[in-house]
């Protein structure tokens, strides 16, 4: 295969089978060998499409993090919205909102759902991230777990009386930091997770923005310059 590296295990001749130094082993390294080669064709392919479509800026995306739905599937409402995002294909299941306007902002709802993710007028943002907890919860309590969202109470016996009265004046959003998003327990004994008491979690939430200013794709695209992974541009920025 042209693309195969031509220091790997098949660029040896058929006389050479069997014989050779691999740190591991041979069908395992030609496996590897093979996959590498596919791998380079599609990288190859993916940046020849135009900076902003939107396979793409999924592609260059794309890490170990990003296949984690594929281990641990989401539910069945949240998966071809997934599973579009990560090919970055159109979504299925939000075909019949496609040119609907979102709000006030003369936006509207596109095939990919990149302008529906980054909607923000009022409180959405809170909305989306409490109907994704939600669901969170309610598949963990599937999964035979016991789970509580919103714990307000969880610190509260560790907090001195005076500090703990103080806090509950100021308003919800000035003491949110002090409410864990949930918190689960009821892991089998043989569970890696299994351990005594209530486990909290968090939610984070991370949205595809096309933006020319965003992290997810540089804004200098008119200078010839190349999209770049958000994480990459985060590190550039921490102080040596």
């Amino acid at each position: 295969e042209p693309s195969l590296d031509p220091e790997g295990p098949l660029a040896l001749g058929p006389e050479s089978c069997g014989h050779g130094e691999y740190v591991e082993q041979l069908q395992r390294a030609v496996t590897k060998h093979r996959e590498d080669g596919r791998f380079r064709r599609l990288q190859e392919r993916a940046m020849r499409l135009p900076a902003t479509d939107h396979r793409r800026v999924a592609f260059v995306n794309c890490d170990s993090m990003a296949a984690t739905w594929i281990t641990a599937c989401p539910s069945p409402d949240l998966l071809p919205m997934v599973a579009a995002t990560y090919l970055g294909v159109e979504v299925p299941t939000i075909r019949p909102l496609v040119g609907r306007r979102i709000g006030g902002k003369g936006k509207y709802v596109d095939p990919w759902g990149v302008e529906l993710g980054l909607h923000k007028d009022g409180n959405c943002w809170t909305w989306r991230h409490d109907v994704l907890k939600g669901i969170v919860a309610a598949d963990v309590a599937a999964a035979g777990l016991d789970c509580l969202v919103e714990v307000i109470s969880l610190f509260a016996p560790h907090i001195p009386p005076t500090a703990y009265t103080a806090a509950r004046q100021l308003r919800p959003s000035q003491r949110r930091g002090l409410v864990p998003d949930g918190a689960l327990r009821g892991w089998s004994p043989g569970s890696p997770e299994a351990c005594p008491g209530w486990q909290m979690f968090e939610l984070k939430t991370l949205n595809v923005n096309l933006n020319a200013g965003g992290l997810y794709q540089t804004g200098r695209l008119a200078s010839g310059e190349d999209l770049r992974r958000g994480a990459d541009v985060r590190e550039a920025r921490v102080p040596p």
